[in-house]
């Protein structure tokens, strides 16, 4: 139908309102002026008028404005022809490129329009739009040689441009940190990490800083903490050479290194009393002495190792050293002493990729310049993982306490009861330090890259200011709401057995079919599953780790068909009883795929007890993982089983699923 439609005989557009012209007798003597000054323009286009002609509204418009300029006497607005200059028109009824008919439209952005007037002397109006197809393609070179540009500007065409010019004045001063008074909060922030305030108190704890360019160069330090960008790119956004750069950033890491860093890091800044105030109420219930007084309280902490990644070196006895077998990368080690709010109480090393945990802490505690024994005294509790199990002999020896995850029996394919019970223990205090490394890594980008083998020489200092300021600005690690409720649940089910799981191996029922029968998750048989709250859950896992990982697991099985759910037969739930009390009960045994061994299913138990309600209801449960033994805390694919039954099908809304948008990106074969 649009190719049938007339054109118009003075722009060309397609003519959607359209007058034709036909000199008569019976036209006003207004008509007639107005198409008479029509006839004229199309004669000055060398053609012949012959009364078929079409003509738009807008040319329509166009002549009659000609024709009465001021038809009500109102004052008229001063108008400029400019002809170095070109603007197109102030209209968002359309698309600003020439012939563009879509019917999408955006606003152009600010620096786009900046830089078309400052580069090609092309003004955008701010009412002027951009179809999605203009804008994603980028092509703002054709606005310049486009047939619609036009040459007159009034006076607010040049307020709008002053305008324009003075916001891109003002955020081209957006790194002057001298005056950083003047900049907005937020562009601090984004920058360097920290408020203006934080800023500005960095500056009074480091006092040799004080002197010319003291801001900036606080400013250029934080800056390369903050974006881990390298030099070069660095001084271009602040407008200096490298050289010169450079030497800001060694003048502001030697004074927060002198200053701000002892401070803030090391035994020396804060003493071992001030460390046990700072034990959570889980660890020192579990582990610590939480009735006793505070000058009687045990220090608690966690020790962990981190990582830095560093370039492969010539030097082939250092390479070797910074050489990880566990990584196939060179790196660092820093070694992170850490309270159980999340305080860093000291950063030691850097130590050698071939140094274990264990290498590391003996070290610590043999070496006669340290200040390990002169901080810590005997009975106070050490939170590791299970790579610190070679200097648990070591530790007993000075008559500290050490907690690690247990290890599975030699032959045995899963920990006992009491065994995932004690790892879950330590568990549930040790994830602080896995934040701080998070911490560390997220808010530094710096130490995410690898470092240049030229860098390494101060490293260390730049890990130790960046542990510094999260010390000195991010919130400490508050208690769960939930933490004696935690505490309350560890200590009535620690010494539990789980006779769910003995029932299991006793029967070899990961092996058996028969006495299940499949059913799916959304049949009416689960109506009586109790419903649950995000407390019940968070209550059942002791934490949130577990139910975060849900939506992962639930995601994987939606795409496979949904959870396959097996009940255990009518007839055979009287050889259950043999094991547990509850009589009125039913099992369900749920097949999970293993997140991290495509060949690997886990086998997961629950036991329901229909006398009872919400979390109380599930009775009994068990896994067939490494800690599915545990009758403190659910693993995660028992929770997986629960959270769905028991939350996700009941919520109104579609539950979302994790990085959804990057199952399409890996070809398969259909």
């Amino acid at each position: 139908m649009a190719e049938n439609r007339p054109v118009c005989v003075l722009c060309n557009r397609t003519v959607i309102n359209r007058r034709r012209f036909e000199i008569t007798h019976n036209l006003f003597e207004a008509n007639a002026i107005i198409a008479q000054y029509i006839i004229d323009a199309i004669a000055s286009q060398h053609f012949e008028y012959n009364g078929l002609e079409y003509v738009c509204r807008p040319c329509w418009q166009r002549a009659q404005r000609a024709v009465h300029p001021n038809p009500n006497n109102v004052p008229h607005e001063c108008t400029l022809q400019i002809e170095e200059y070109s603007r197109v028109a102030n209209n968002a009824a359309s698309c600003m490129f020439a012939g563009c008919r879509s019917i999408t439209r955006h606003r152009i952005p600010e620096n786009i329009r900046v830089s078309l007037l400052v580069d090609s002397n092309v003004f955008i109006p701010q009412e002027a739009r951009v179809c999605d197809t203009h804008l994603r393609n980028n092509d703002w070179d054709e606005i310049i040689d486009s047939p619609n540009l036009r040459h007159d500007f009034n006076s607010a065409h040049f307020l709008e441009i002053m305008s324009l010019l003075k916001a891109a004045v003002s955020r081209s001063r957006i790194l002057d940190f001298e005056n950083i008074e003047s900049m907005d909060n937020e562009e601090i922030h984004i920058r360097l990490g920290f408020n203006r305030e934080q800023f500005s108190e960095i500056l009074i704890q480091t006092p040799s800083l004080a002197g010319s360019n003291s801001k900036t160069t606080l400013a250029i330090y934080l800056t390369k903490l903050r974006s881990g960008e390298s030099n070069e790119r660095l001084a271009t956004l602040f407008q200096m050479s490298r050289r010169t750069l450079e030497r800001h950033l060694k003048r502001a890491r030697d004074c927060l290194f002198a200053e701000f860093v002892p401070r803030h890091l090391g035994f020396d800044h804060i003493d071992r009393r001030m460390v046990a105030e700072r034990n959570l109420y889980v660890p020192n219930a579990l582990y610590g002495n939480l009735n006793s007084e505070l000058e009687d309280r045990k220090a608690i902490v966690i020790m962990d190792g981190t990582y830095i990644y560093i370039q492969k070196s010539s030097n082939y006895s250092f390479q070797r050293e910074t050489y990880s077998l566990h990584k196939f990368s060179n790196l660092l080690k820093p070694f992170l002493i850490v309270s159980c709010d999340g305080y860093i109480v000291d950063v030691c090393g850097p130590y050698a990729a071939t140094d274990s945990d264990a290498t590391i802490l003996l070290k610590m505690i043999y070496d006669e310049q340290s200040s390990f024994h002169w901080f810590f005294s005997p009975g106070d509790i050490f939170i590791l993982d299970r790579g610190f199990r070679d200097a648990l002999p070591d530790l007993a020896r000075f008559e500290y306490s050490a907690h690690i995850p247990e290890t599975k029996d030699r032959g045995a394919d899963q920990l006992t009861t009491e065994q995932a019970n004690k790892s879950r223990m330590v568990t549930l205090c040790r994830w602080v330090v896995e934040v701080i490394n998070g911490r560390l890594k997220r808010h530094f980008k710096l130490f995410r890259q690898d470092y240049f083998n030229r860098a390494l020489n101060h490293m260390f200092h730049d890990f130790k200011i960046a542990a510094s300021l999260i010390n000195a600005f991010h919130e400490p690690i508050r208690d769960s709401v939930h933490a004696n409720a935690f505490v309350d649940i560890i200590n009535d089910r620690m010494n539990r057995p789980n006779h769910l799981a003995d029932f299991v191996d006793r029967n070899v029922m990961n092996r058996q079919r028969a006495t299940f029968q499949s059913i799916t998750g959304d049949q009416h048989f689960f109506d009586d599953f109790p419903n649950l709250s995000e407390d019940d859950l968070t209550l059942l896992a002791l934490g949130t780790y577990q139910v975060k990982l849900t939506r992962s697991y639930y995601a994987e099985h939606l795409r496979q068909g949904l959870y396959n759910i097996e009940v255990y037969r009518e007839q055979q739930i009287s050889r259950l009883s043999e094991y547990i009390e509850e009589q009125d009960v039913y099992l369900l045994r749920v097949r999970i795929q293993s997140r991290h061994v495509r060949s690997r299913i886990y086998y997961s138990y629950i036991v329901i007890d229909r006398q009872r309600d919400a979390r109380e209801a599930i009775a009994h449960y068990c896994c067939s993982c490494l800690s599915g033994r545990r009758t403190i805390g659910y693993c995660a694919h028992v929770m997986c089983v629960v959270w769905y039954l028991g939350w996700a099908r009941n919520q109104t809304e579609e539950i979302r699923l994790p990085a959804a948008d990057l199952s399409v990106i890996i070809e398969h074969d259909h």
